[in-house]
C-alpha cells in the first residue's frame, strides 16, 4: 500500500519560502516565454518588411525597364522613314498626291465596284514623272489600290516611284515620316485634313466624285509644266517650292476652258 501524505504533512516538506520561489519561477518562465515570441514576431515581421521592399525594388526596376522599351520603340519610329531617301540625280522635287477622291472615285453599280479615273490623271503621271519623284498615297488597301495604281500607268510604264498605302501607316496618313525635304515637295488631296503634312506644303483639289468635266488635274497639271520650264534649269539645292504653293493654288482656281489633254 502506498501511503498518502496529507496537507499538514506535506507543508513540513515545503516551506513558504519554497512556494514562493516557485512562483517566481513560473512568472519569470511566462515572461521569458511571452518576450520570446514577441521577439520572433518581431522578426518575422521585419524579415517580410525586408521582402517586400525588395519586391518593390524589383517592381521600379520593371517599370524603368518598360519606360525605357517604350522610348526606344517611340524612337524607331522617329528615325525610321517610311521610304528611302530621294534619287536626287532623276529628281528635283517630290509630288505626292491621293488615290482616292483625287484621282480616281469608287463607284458602285448593280453590286459592281469599279474605279472611275479622273480626266487628265494618266497624263499627269506620265508627264510630269520625269521632273518629279511622283508617290501615290491611299487610303484603300495595298491589292486593291495596285491594281488601281497599275492601270494608271499608260503604255504599261510605271510613271510612279512610290505608293503608300493604309498600312503604311499609324494614324491618319502622317507623311512628317517619309524621309523627304519639305522645301522640295507638294502635298496634292481632296482636304487639308486627308493627310499629316505642313499646310504650305499642301494644295487642295475640289473633291473628284466621278463627274465627267471635271478638269482639276488638267489645271494643276498646266501649272506645274509652267513651274519645271521655270525652275528645270536652275541648279539651285536652296530653291523651295513652298514659295510657289501660293501663286499655283491661286491660278489653278482660275476658270480654265480650253486646255487640251
Amino acid at each position: 500500500n502506498i501511503n498518502i501524505p496529507t496537507n499538514s504533512q506535506l507543508k513540513e516538506f515545503i516551506s513558504p519560502s519554497d512556494i514562493k520561489n516557485r512562483n517566481s519561477n513560473i512568472n519569470n518562465i511566462n515572461k521569458e516565454s511571452g518576450i520570446s515570441n514577441l521577439i520572433s514576431s518581431l522578426k518575422k515581421n521585419e524579415n517580410l518588411k525586408t521582402e517586400l521592399n525588395k519586391l518593390k525594388q524589383i517592381e521600379n526596376k520593371i517599370k524603368e525597364q518598360i519606360k525605357i522599351q517604350i522610348q526606344l520603340e517611340e524612337q524607331e519610329k522617329e528615325i525610321i522613314p517610311i521610304l528611302p531617301i530621294m534619287n536626287t540625280k532623276k529628281y528635283k522635287f517630290t509630288i505626292a498626291i491621293e488615290l482616292d477622291e483625287t484621282l480616281v472615285h469608287y463607284c458602285e453599280e448593280d453590286d459592281n465596284y469599279y474605279a472611275k479615273v479622273r480626266f487628265g490623271s494618266e497624263n499627269f503621271l506620265k508627264n510630269l514623272s520625269s521632273f518629279f519623284e511622283i508617290i501615290v498615297v491611299s487610303t484603300s488597301g495595298k491589292e486593291y489600290s495596285n491594281i488601281i495604281i497599275d492601270n494608271l500607268n499608260k503604255d504599261n510604264k510605271c510613271y510612279v516611284e512610290h505608293r503608300l498605302f493604309i498600312e503604311d501607316f499609324t494614324e491618319r496618313q502622317d507623311l512628317s515620316k517619309i524621309n523627304r525635304d519639305f522645301r522640295k515637295i507638294i502635298f496634292v488631296c481632296h482636304d487639308y485634313d486627308f493627310i499629316n503634312a505642313p499646310k504650305e506644303n499642301i494644295i487642295v483639289l475640289k473633291e473628284f466624285l466621278g463627274e465627267e468635266e471635271d478638269r482639276e488635274i488638267v489645271k494643276l497639271y498646266h501649272e506645274l509644266k509652267q513651274f519645271i520650264k521655270c525652275y528645270e534649269n536652275i541648279k539651285d539645292d536652296n530653291l523651295d517650292i513652298r514659295n510657289v504653293i501660293p501663286e499655283i493654288i491661286e491660278r489653278i482656281n482660275i476658270i480654265y476652258e480650253n486646255y487640251e489633254d
